[in-house]
């Protein structure tokens, strides 16, 4: 399957003083508008996957970085 296009929001404020990055994966070309939106929370080791591979542990598991999961998950539910 093709690789979706992907948007890195960068250092945006949940809490006072507390930022995260967020990936977003927009709705598929042949689609309007997308019907749903889904949020997905990385585990403890995920990270993008540069920084992935600079880590012994996390490298073993760098298929499970947070682009290639949100690939995962865009194919699986980007339809639905």
């Amino acid at each position: 399957m093709e690789a979706a296009s992907y948007k890195i929001l960068r250092k945006v404020e949940g809490s006072i003083d507390c930022y995260n990055d967020v990936i977003v994966f927009p709705a598929n070309a042949d689609q309007v508008e997308a019907k749903y939106n889904f949020v997905f929370f990385g585990g403890d080791i995920q990270d993008y996957p540069e920084e992935m591979l600079k880590n012994p542990t996390c490298r073993n598991y760098c298929k499970y970085n947070l682009i290639g999961t949100g690939q995962m998950l865009h194919d699986r539910l980007g339809q639905s």
